[in-house]
């Protein structure tokens, strides 16, 4: 899982980094980015946030079993 804080094309230029892009886990698709609202929720994890962290991870967790 990556954070990045700026939500501009800081994930494109990340992901177009060629020691990124050459990862297996980018080439297959499983690189999963998190806006910071949910990047601060894994960090401080509560019981008022853990719904959030579902809807926003639950994609990628359910990539994991598939």
């Amino acid at each position: 899982m990556v954070f990045i804080s700026d939500p501009g094309n800081a994930k494109d230029s990340f992901l177009a980094t060629p020691v990124i892009a050459n990862l297996e886990v980018t080439r297959a698709g499983n690189v999963n980015i998190v806006d910071q609202t949910t990047a601060a929720a894994l960090l401080i994890p509560s019981p008022v946030n853990i719904s959030h962290l579902l809807d926003q991870l639950g994609p990628a967790l359910a990539k994991i079993g598939a």
